[in-house]
């Protein structure tokens, strides 16, 4: 593709290296993280195996990760926000309900597309805690980090656009 050919050598090496490092390497944890939720679904090692390759193999995500820096992290992040809810759905604890709100938060800073992600997993996560005895703690504990990082983005867009251009 000459495109691609073209985009690779117009580029500061530097970042060339940085495109073509982290890209797979993103995909190389989504796969992983992909596996432990299989897990936690409590399908046997051979059949997460399997889906993981499947993954891996099937999806565009290798291709992605040779051209662009933020589809893959979204994906690690989803799929990682995801496995901290899983997590918080068997051991029922507040720690991972944090680390699923930061994954997500961040992920929204990544792509804004992670916004409809944290809908519906909130749309579930509501519906389960109706028999929960913490549902203030909890909700909490999902919405602030998510809130923090929302709110770190809008300022790093507005530092982004200047302090006193705020009338443009």
């Amino acid at each position: 593709d000459m495109h691609y050919v073209f985009w690779r050598n117009g580029i500061n090496p530097d970042f060339t290296f940085t495109e073509l490092f982290y890209g797979p390497l993103f995909t190389a944890l989504s796969i992983s993280v992909f596996f432990l939720i299989c897990r936690t679904f409590n399908y046997q090692i051979k059949t997460s195996l399997i889906l993981s390759f499947l993954l891996a193999l099937t999806t565009p995500l290798w291709a992605y990760s040779q051209t662009s820096l933020s589809t893959v992290p979204f994906v690690f992040l989803l799929l990682l926000g995801f496995y901290f809810f899983r997590r918080y759905q068997k051991k029922n604890s507040a720690i991972n309900l944090i680390f699923c709100g930061m994954c997500l938060g961040f992920g929204f800073m990544v792509r804004e597309e992670m916004a409809m992600v944290i809908i519906v997993l909130m749309g579930f996560f509501v519906y389960n805690l109706r028999k929960s005895d913490t549902k203030i703690k909890n909700i909490l504990c999902y919405l602030i980090p998510q809130i923090l990082f929302y709110s770190l983005k809008e300022l790093l867009e507005w530092i982004n656009r200047g302090l006193l251009s705020i009338g443009v």
